[in-house]
This record gives structure tokens, C-alpha cells and sequence, in this order.
């Protein structure tokens, strides 16, 4: 198995970290309409949904032997890992509404480290 179909899977870390408890007991989509984060942490997090769902649908087109460029890799683990930081560093952190993160947050943002990690990997042995 390769590097980059090992980056995709660990989308599903992302993924389920979003419907997982992330602050004030609620999920991260819960979190959207519930006026604790301001726009920019709404779309971070909207953000963070839609390219964990990209990501996986590259690994599934990958599983499936299709030809997907390697740009669009680097482009969605890119934009989900800066998200994730958006999110909850300056959105979360700097937000006084919101006074702890729970579990969720963990998952997001080992999932979002680890895909960034594991797709380097495959980049550094240029795997296609």
C-alpha cells in the first residue's frame, strides 16, 4: 500500500473528528449554527468537512486504479491542514466564547498532522 493511499485513509480521521464532540458539547457542525464561532471559524470548519470528504473520495478513486494528479493531493491536504489550524487556533483560541475543546478537536487535528505527514512521505518518495 502506498504513502499517498495511506494519507487518504487517515481523511476518515478528520472526518469522524468533525462529527465527534469539539467545544461546548457540540459537534462540529453543531457548532456552525450555534453562534459560538465567527465567520471565519465557520468556514474553517465547513472548510475542513469539505476537504476531508475530497480526500477520501481521492483515496476511493486511488483504490479503484483512476488516475488522480498528485497536485490535487498537495492542493486538499494543504487546505485542510491550514484550515484546521485556522479554525482552532486563530478562530478557536482567540474566540472568547469558546473555553475548551473536547475530543473532536484532537481528532481533527491529529488526523489533519498525520495526513500532512504521511503525504510528504509520498511526496519526498515521489510516489505517483
Amino acid at each position: 500500500m502506498s504513502f499517498r493511499l495511506i494519507a487518504k485513509g487517515l481523511f476518515l480521521l478528520v472526518f469522524i473528528g468533525i462529527f465527534m464532540p469539539v467545544c461546548c458539547d457540540l459537534n462540529g457542525l453543531q457548532l456552525i449554527d450555534s453562534g459560538y464561532v465567527d465567520s471565519t471559524g465557520t468556514f474553517a470548519i465547513i472548510a475542513i468537512f469539505v476537504s476531508s470528504i475530497l480526500g477520501l473520495l481521492i483515496g476511493v478513486l486511488l483504490l479503484l486504479k483512476k488516475s488522480v494528479p498528485v497536485i490535487i493531493d498537495w492542493i486538499v491536504t494543504v487546505f485542510c491542514f491550514l484550515c484546521t489550524v485556522i479554525a482552532f487556533y486563530i478562530a478557536g483560541f482567540v474566540n472568547d466564547n469558546i473555553d475548551y475543546f473536547q475530543s473532536g478537536v484532537y481528532m481533527i487535528l491529529a488526523g489533519a498532522i498525520l495526513v500532512m505527514i504521511v503525504q510528504i512521505i509520498s511526496g519526498v518518495k515521489k510516489e505517483t
